[in-house]
C-alpha cells in the first residue's frame, strides 16, 4: 500500500508541474494557403515571407511547429 501512495505522489506532482506549464503555451497560427502572393511563387523556388502580430510577447525560447493536412 505504501508503494501505491508513493507512486501516486509522484504522478500527482508530475501532473499538476505538466498542467501548469502547459497553461503558459501561446499559439500562434498563420495559414499561408489562402495568401495569393504565396501561391504564385510555387513553382518558381521563391520564398514566401509573412508578417504576423502576436497578443503578447513571447518570452524565449521559441517553438515553432509546421502542420500539414489533407497531405499523403
Amino acid at each position: 500500500m505504501i508503494i501505491f501512495s508513493v507512486f501516486g505522489l509522484i504522478f500527482l506532482t508530475l501532473g499538476i508541474s505538466l498542467y501548469v506549464m502547459s497553461d503558459k503555451v501561446q499559439i500562434a497560427e498563420v495559414n499561408y494557403g489562402t495568401n495569393d502572393e504565396c501561391a504564385a511563387n510555387v513553382d518558381e523556388d521563391q520564398y514566401c515571407y509573412l508578417d504576423f502580430n502576436t497578443v503578447a510577447e513571447i518570452p524565449g525560447p521559441v517553438y515553432v511547429y509546421y502542420e500539414l493536412s489533407n497531405y499523403y
